[in-house]
Parts: structure tokens; sequence; C-alpha cells
């Protein structure tokens, strides 16, 4: 999951260990703490100009800055879902890199290129990587995960994180045409955050594919009603913020609201979108 560059660091160290000395050295830069704030406000695409500038001057003056430097800005293009820069940066880390780029892989669901360097790890990295990597292959069983990763992000008002993440999910819901319900959800949630960043005509457009997909598909089990439901609540907002359009929002919020009902397990679902 997509976390700020200091905090992310835990994450790197079950992969590769933090060397002190020269993370001291790069936080020396002001393009190092540039980043850092960026990233604390979840602006990843902010922090890619700094970093780019500071390993270009590591890269001149030291092997071992500039492969700091590269973690750094690998960990940033990861999070923005730039997923051939974040390996392509990494991988400067010959003992450490094919092992991050691997989990960053597995991460964005290309089970079948992580599974090609899995075959370069020695044992028993190698037997865990490749059983995981056979399993992300299939890009269905990744769709529900994905999407609900945006949806999280969503409920804590990290809308950039989200729609990275969702444009993630749409790609694959359309590779995997088998799965409708999966891509009415997926629409549903980006036209919330299309709501969020006020693009409404953009949203209404979302919205009205994901209800048709879910109307489509009726009748619908529980869990399908609930993000069907969520749906007409998150139109309703909108519709309800639309000159000569509140009556029709109202409508689709109250009707979304009564599906949602008052089951006990409702808040580890509804997330208040």
């Amino acid at each position: 999951m997509a976390v700020p560059t200091s905090a992310s660091r835990a994450y790197s160290k079950l992969v590769r260990p933090v060397n002190s000395a020269v993370l001291q050295q790069l936080e020396m830069f002001p393009e190092f703490k540039e980043c850092e704030d960026a990233c604390h406000k979840h602006q990843y695409a902010r922090a890619v100009p700094p970093l780019t500038r500071m390993l270009q001057v590591c890269d001149s003056i030291s092997p071992a800055l500039a492969i700091e430097a590269a973690w750094e800005l690998g960990k940033v293009h990861a999070r923005l879902g730039h997923v051939d820069e974040a390996v392509r940066h990494f991988k400067r880390d010959s003992v450490h890199g094919t092992e991050q780029s691997i989990r960053v892989l597995l991460a964005h669901g290309a089970g079948a290129t992580a599974l090609a360097l899995a075959s370069s790890l020695p044992s028993p990295s190698k037997e865990i990587y490749t059983a995981v990597a056979q399993y992300v292959s299939d890009g269905s069983v990744t769709l529900p995960a994905t999407a609900a990763v945006g949806e999280v992000y969503l409920a804590q008002g990290r809308n950039e994180d989200a729609m990275n993440i969702l444009g993630l999910a749409l790609k694959r819901n359309e590779a995997v045409p088998s799965e409708p319900l999966e891509l009415a959800r997926t629409l549903g949630l980006l036209a919330v955050g299309y709501h969020r960043l006020g693009q409404a005509v953009s949203s209404e457009g979302l919205f009205t594919s994901s209800l048709d997909k879910y109307e489509a598909a009726a009748p619908l089990n529980r869990v399908n009603t609930v993000a069907y439901a969520k749906t007409l609540v998150g139109y309703g907002h909108l519709l309800q913020q639309w000159e000569k359009r509140e009556a029709d929002g109202a409508a689709k919020l109250a009707k979304g609201t009564a599906l949602l009902g008052h089951d006990y397990w409702l808040p580890l679902v509804y997330l208040g979108l």
C-alpha cells in the first residue's frame, strides 16, 4: 500500500536494510526534504522531479549515494503505478533489487513478469516468489483486492492515491471481461473520486455505467448489493448538488440507504463514501 516515503522504510527493510550513514548524507540534500514533504501529503508525483535531480547529482559523486537515491525514487514510482520505472531504479541495487522488483510487480498484478525474475533468486526465495507469481498471474484473483485498496484510500481522503490504484484496477477489469460486477464496483469508486476532484460530468458518466452493469446482473448477492447501494448513495450525493436534479438525487440516496440496511457487519464494508 502506498504510504509516505519516511514511513515506508520499514517495508523496504524487509528486503534491504537501510544504510544509515548513506541515508544521512542523502538527507542533507534539499531535494530529499522536498520529496519527503510531498510524500507526507501523498502527492507522490511532486516527489519525482527533486528525486530525479538528486539522483543525477549522486551519479556524479558516489555510487553508494546513487543506489540509495535510486531506491527512494523507485519507491515513489511504484506508488504512482510506474512499474517499469520503479523496477529500473530498484535493479541498480545488485543485491536486493531483483527481489524488490518482484514485490512491486506482484503488487501491481504483473505475475508473468515477476515469475520470470523469480527464477534468478536463490532458494528458498525462488520457490516462494514463484508460487506467489503463479497465483497472481490469474488476473481475476487480484481484481477485488485492488479495488478494495482504492476504496480504503477514498475513505482516508487520499484521493490521488485512490485514483492511481483504481486506474490500475480498471485496466485489470478490462482484461477480465468475465467479471462485470468487479468492473461495476471499480467504475462506481472512480465516479466517487472524480466527484471529489470536481469533475462532475465524468463522475456522472461513470456512476451511470456502474449502475447499468449492476442492474443488468440482477439479482445480486448481498456483497454486490452493498456495492450497488454505495454507488447509488454516491450518485445521489452528486445529483443533489445539481439544479433540477435534486429530486432524482434524493430518490437514489434513499434507495441506496434502504438497500444498505442495518447489518451489524456493514461498517466493515461501507466506508462512508
